[in-house]
Formats: structure tokens, C-alpha cells, sequence
């Protein structure tokens, strides 16, 4: 055929259903191989023999994972409800963590269960059977079944860590009501102060609450109950949350154990969870507060003290005095283990810090330059890990 001649119409037919047979044929093929690998690979991850059905048996799953309440009282006997269902008979395991991922309790171990929904109930005690701490709890589930296949319920895999700030919240005195709403359960950090100035009131500290609004009692004092601090007209306050994963459980009510004393006497020896691969932490935006102990995240209690005058409310001082600041002991042990600085402050005005703190702190406070009358002298804690503490005091110069 010379170039330019038109090809004849019944050659032009045969060719094209050869050419349609040899891309059906090329297809075919392709879709047998990719069978065969997925037959082959799906064989392999269940560690049994070639000659295996693998269609034949179900994917087991761990599903419909939900709690009757996020919130409940084991002070007041209440307790709170886990509902999951299995997709084959398996044996079970459910375990209580906190957010140190250290084992609160054990509801069941290896128990033999059958597919279908299922029930377990936690009455808010821990391995000792006492009572939890007013915390933020997280459950696990784990499943074996027959085969030996293990499956896994673990909300803290795919949990985003990330600190949120939020700008809407307002105080009505007369109620003596501080309000916000959260758009989902957090932990929660209330700081108000001054702005550019000392941090007066630690009103929340990083303690659990539920998403909506919530209502914090305060009497718009600071800390040390010296003075309002509502109305100041440069009064600011700062309001941060962390969510939490889902189906997490708050306990609340039992006001006879302190959670820094319980972690402390508890971490050291408490089961921890078997470390799980984790959503890349960078997708998460994890924040490097969750990756320490809720202990560390307490403001400390600071003590503010003129040891001249010890037994006196407002002292009456003049030329050189004193001022001694100090942390208890259950705060120094842990703030001691980090770098903190001291900052003083009169009148809500920076007047001096010391960078490298440490405890007990001695300074002399030379009043020379402070004109006669009332003042507020006040001192904030600070690590380089965020806790902040705060004090005042109120004194009166004379020349």
C-alpha cells in the first residue's frame, strides 16, 4: 500500500476486532494476576496455608463502641456503662486508663465472649478498690478470637492533640457566675490577671469538662482574696482547652483525694499501656503538654511571706524588709525538677524578677522609691513548662 492510499474497508474491520480480542485478553489477564495477589497477601497476613478460603471467614471488628454518660459520680455510687458489639466470639479483655496511660482498672481479662452486643460496667474504683480521683479516663478494648486473630478498640490512636484558644466568655458578679461554652469536652486552663501585667487567678486549671456551656463559681477576687479584679479596667483573662478522644469518661464528686498526692504515690508503680503505634504526630498536631504527666500540668501553691512580720495582716514597713517565697512541699518536688522563674510586682506594675529561681526564695525588697500608702505586692511562679503560680500581698510604706 503506497503512502496517502486509503485503506481498504474490509481489512480495516479485521484488524480492529484483533485488536479489541487482544486488549480484552491483555485485561483478563491483568485482573487474574491482581487477584492472585490479593488472595496471596490476604493468606499470608492471616499466617495460614495457600490452599485457605480466605473469603471464607469474616474480617472480626470491635464496633458501636459508645458509654451511657460521659460524666458520673462513684462518690454517690453511680457507675457508668460500656456497650460494643464483636463480630465473632472472642476473648475480651477492657481496661480503664488516665491520660498518663496508667491502668486505673481492669474490668475483664481474657473473657470468653460471644459475637453480638455486649455490656460492662465500671463503678469508678481503681484496682485497690478505691475511689478515682475527679479525672479524665479512656478505655481500651482487646480481642482474641479462635484463630488467633487480635482486634483492637484503643481511642487514643487516632486522637488530635492540639491546644485551642477561646475568645468568648463573661462574669456576672451578682451571681458571682464565670461562663464559657467549649465546643467540645476538654481539658480546660482558666488564667486571669492583668494585662501585661501579673497573673492573679488560676480559676480552672487544666481540669476536665464537658462540651457546651459551662459555669465556674468565682468571686471576682485573685488568688489571695485581697482585691476585685473583675472590674479593673485592665483586667484579662485566658481560657485554653484540649479535647478529649471520644467516649472519654469524667469521674467527679470525690473532693477526699487530691490528684497530685494520688499520682505521686501511684506512677511509679502503676501498669502502664502497651505503647501503639500513633496517627503521625504531626498530622495530630501534638502538643508537648500532652506528652507529660497531668502532675506537672498543676499551678503550683505559692507562699508569700515577710518573715518580719509574720502574725500581721497588712504590715506597716519601711526602708528594707525582707520577702521570702516558698512552694509546699508536694509542689516543690515536682516544679524543682524544672526552670522557673520569679517575678515580682507592685501595684500590678513588673518591678524585678530572679530567672533561675529556686526554694525557699529570699529577696530584699528596698521600698525607698514607693510613695506612702497601700500597695499590693505580688509574685508569679513561673516554669518554662507553663505552670504558673501566683501570691499577693497588701502592706502600707511610711516614710
Amino acid at each position: 500500500m503506497k503512502i496517502g492510499q486509503r485503506w481498504p474497508e474490509n481489512e480495516m474491520q479485521e484488524c480492529k476486532v484483533i485488536f479489541s480480542r487482544a486488549l480484552s485478553t491483555i485485561l483478563i489477564l491483568t485482573l487474574c494476576i491482581s487477584t492472585i495477589a490479593e488472595v496471596a497477601k490476604a493468606g499470608l497476613g492471616h499466617g495460614k496455608g495457600a490452599d485457605t478460603d480466605v473469603f471464607s471467614e469474616e474480617q472480626p471488628t470491635i464496633s458501636g463502641v459508645t458509654v451511657s454518660t460521659n460524666s458520673f459520680s462513684p462518690k454517690n455510687e453511680q457507675a457508668v456503662e460500656i456497650s460494643y458489639t464483636l463480630s465473632k466470639a472472642a476473648k475480651v479483655s477492657l481496661k480503664i486508663f488516665d491520660f498518663d496511660d496508667c491502668l486505673a482498672r481492669t474490668i475483664c481479662l481474657e473473657k470468653p465472649v460471644e459475637a453480638g452486643k455486649q455490656n460492662e460496667s465500671w463503678d469508678g474504683k481503681d484496682e485497690k478498690g478505691g475511689i478515682v480521683p475527679d479525672e479524665a479516663y479512656y478505655f481500651t478494648i482487646e480481642a482474641e478470637d479462635s484463630d488467633g486473630d487480635k482486634y483492637l478498640y484503643d481511642p487514643t490512636t487516632s486522637w488530635k492533640m492540639e491546644v485551642c484558644e477561646l475568645k468568648a466568655s463573661r462574669y456576672r458578679n451578682s451571681e458571682k457566675e464565670y461562663t464559657y461554652e467549649i465546643p467540645e469536652m476538654a481539658r480546660v486552663l482558666i488564667r486571669l490577671g492583668i494585662h501585661k501585667g501579673p497573673m492573679l487567678k488560676t480559676l480552672v486549671d487544666w481540669e476536665p469538662r464537658l462540651a457546651g456551656e459551662n459555669i465556674e463559681y468565682w468571686n471576682g477576687m485573685d488568688e489571695s482574696n485581697l482585691f476585685e479584679l473583675w472590674n479593673n479596667n485592665k483586667f484579662s483573662s485566658r481560657i485554653s482547652y484540649k479535647g478529649f478522644p471520644e467516649n472519654t469518661i469524667i469521674s467527679y464528686g470525690n473532693y477526699d483525694t487530691d490528684i497530685k498526692e494520688y499520682k505521686l504515690a501511684t506512677m511509679r508503680c502503676c501498669e502502664e499501656k502497651e505503647a501503639r503505634d500513633l496517627a503521625g504526630d504531626e498530622e495530630r498536631g501534638v502538643f508537648p503538654g500532652f506528652l507529660k504527666t497531668r502532675v506537672y500540668e498543676k499551678s503550683p501553691k505559692v507562699v508569700l511571706e515577710l518573715p518580719a512580720f509574720k502574725d500581721v495582716d497588712t504590715p506597716v514597713l519601711s526602708g528594707k524588709t525582707i520577702v521570702r517565697v516558698d512552694v509546699g512541699e508536694l509542689d516543690k518536688r515536682i516544679i524543682q525538677e524544672q526552670q522557673f522563674e520569679i517575678s515580682f510586682f507592685i501595684d500590678q506594675e513588673f518591678f524585678t524578677e530572679e530567672e533561675q529561681g529556686y526554694f525557699p526564695y529570699n529577696w530584699q525588697w528596698d521600698l525607698s522609691e514607693l510613695h506612702e500608702g497601700e500597695h499590693i505586692l505580688t509574685v508569679n511562679v513561673a516554669s518554662f513548662r507553663g505552670l504558673v503560680g501566683t501570691a499577693s500581698r497588701k502592706v502600707i510604706v511610711r516614710k
